[in-house]
């Protein structure tokens, strides 16, 4: 995503109604011969589903049973895969049909992404929203499956036109993708995600905060639970500063509540030899995931980044403190 202005175009949510539930057998027997896949495994898998019934026991009377011809069973471990191997046809029909948007340095545009059963498709024109529907409907057709335009969202990114729609999907000023809350540029997203994750990091510590655990509990709870939120946010957006205020001033009241005698935060922060709690450091933690990821994603081929990450010989695990003598003098 590129500041407003640099770049035009819309990002589609999709909302499945009950993707799980909605696999139809026979599609799905027919994607894994489609694949390849042995005859002795999808045979395992018929036994499995087909034959299923249930019943409905109302009021002490059992009614039933009902035949199931459509279905996955949600945690069973190999449903996810049985549904990505289902999923997996519309993406790769999305995939080369639409011409997408190239997102960084990526040589290759991207169309569509997706995690289980949440699917985000990227638009460039117009002339896309013909191909989705007609996808869409083809899926639906094919595995029982059902798009809910009224629950799913579209997002317009720069001077894109919101009259332009698919499927009746309405815009919104953000969306949420893949757990990340997006707006329209850069700027709003890293505002707007980090302040509902505050927000939610703050109401979190406000529903626990009248019981009465002892220190050491409140700070592995912070420690383990109540931080956990916010790790995974910054590996892909910076922590404003005013947030990061925000998080310590909600720690230190859950820790400390209403106790005169306090600590300073950098004391609980030092390791339990030195006579701390080993309590994380927000912003230095936050600092470090984003570098570590941005450092992963150089890594891959084809990038300026990894090109002269191999120049410098980078590349490798090192030592620390790393790199201390390693960096040239003379780039040429």
């Amino acid at each position: 995503m590129r500041k407003a202005g640099e770049s035009r175009y819309a990002c589609f949510p999709f909302d499945f109604e009950n993707a799980f539930d909605r696999i139809a057998y026979n599609n799905l027997f027919q994607t894994l011969q489609g694949y390849g896949i042995g005859n002795a495994f999808i045979a395992g898998i018929k036994r499995m589903y087909e034959g299923a019934t249930s019943s409905i026991q109302t009021n002490g009377h059992k009614y039933g049973p009902v035949p199931i011809r459509c279905a996955v069973r949600q945690g069973y471990p190999m449903s996810m895969v049985l549904y990505a191997l289902c999923l997996h046809t519309l993406l790769r029909l999305l995939d080369i049909k639409l011409p997408g948007i190239r997102m960084g340095r990526r040589t290759r545009p991207t169309s569509v992404v997706a995690y289980t059963d949440d699917v985000t498709i990227f638009v460039a024109s117009a002339a896309d929203f013909a191909i989705i529907e007609e996808a869409i409907r083809l899926y639906e057709r094919a595995s029982g499956a059902r798009l809910k335009p009224r629950k799913s969202k579209a997002l317009a990114v720069g001077s894109w036109c919101t009259q332009q729609t698919v499927l009746g999907i309405t815009y919104h000023p953000h969306v949420t993708i893949l757990g990340v809350t997006f707006w329209g540029t850069i700027e709003q997203t890293k505002k707007g995600s980090w302040a509902r994750l505050t927000g939610k990091v703050r109401a979190q510590a406000k529903r626990v905060y009248t019981r009465g655990p002892c220190l050491a509990t409140r700070m592995r709870y912070v420690s383990t639970f109540l931080l956990s939120k916010i790790w995974y946010t910054a590996q892909i957006l910076p922590v404003p500063n005013i947030h990061t205020q925000q998080l310590t001033t909600v720690i230190t009241l859950y820790i400390w509540r209403v106790t005169d005698f306090r600590v300073p935060v950098s004391t609980i922060q030092r390791l339990r030899q030195m006579g701390g709690w080993e309590m994380p450091d927000n912003e230095a933690k936050c600092t470090a995931l984003l570098l570590y990821r941005m450092y992963l994603q150089d890594q891959r081929n084809g990038t300026v980044t990894a090109a002269w990450l191999q120049t410098w010989n980078l590349t490798g695990r090192q030592g620390n403190p790393p790199h201390a003598t390693k960096f040239p003098t003379k780039l040429a």
